[in-house]
């Protein structure tokens, strides 16, 4: 009887162990998105998307190819290359860290109107856990979230 409840006390320890570990491994994460409530999104057929300089990831051409695949005509560039027909533009920042491999913590998309520089909507997601995201897929997220109807 005693080893039975030892072997029982052995396997609550464990399960235990594992319950107080699961923070750290799941890690906290958080994805929001906050739309201008006058904005009329349905309207946007054309965006732009502000390349930044230190852009080493290619942030830009993965928020551009998401957009495309939501039907979205979208050309990319410094804002003095803001093309006329322009309905919106993005804006975004991209944080990066390193833990024995470089990847992404943190995004934020900002959408703006091309004529009035209206906010129309911000997406951002923070993910600073051991378990990482792959930037297409924090792309991914941010992009439909602020893009799909209300």
């Amino acid at each position: 009887m005693a080893a039975k409840s030892s072997v029982f006390f052995m396997h609550l320890k464990t399960l235990v162990l594992w319950i107080a570990l699961l923070p750290l491994i799941s890690g906290c994460s958080s994805h929001t998105t906050e739309k201008n409530p006058t904005a009329d999104l349905s309207r946007i057929k054309q965006i732009h998307i502000e390349s930044r300089l230190n852009d080493n990831h290619g942030i830009d051409r993965m928020i551009a190819s998401e957009l495309q695949r939501l039907g979205y005509t979208v050309t990319t560039g410094p804002i003095t290359m803001l093309p006329e027909t322009a309905d919106a533009v993005i804006t975004y920042e991209d944080e990066w860290t390193y833990d024995f491999t470089r990847h992404i913590t943190s995004l934020e998309v900002h959408l703006r109107d091309a004529r009035s520089n209206q906010k129309l909507g911000v997406g951002r997601y923070f993910r600073p856990s051991i378990t990482r995201k792959s930037p297409e897929d924090m792309v991914h997220d941010v992009i439909t979230s602020l893009f799909k109807p209300h």
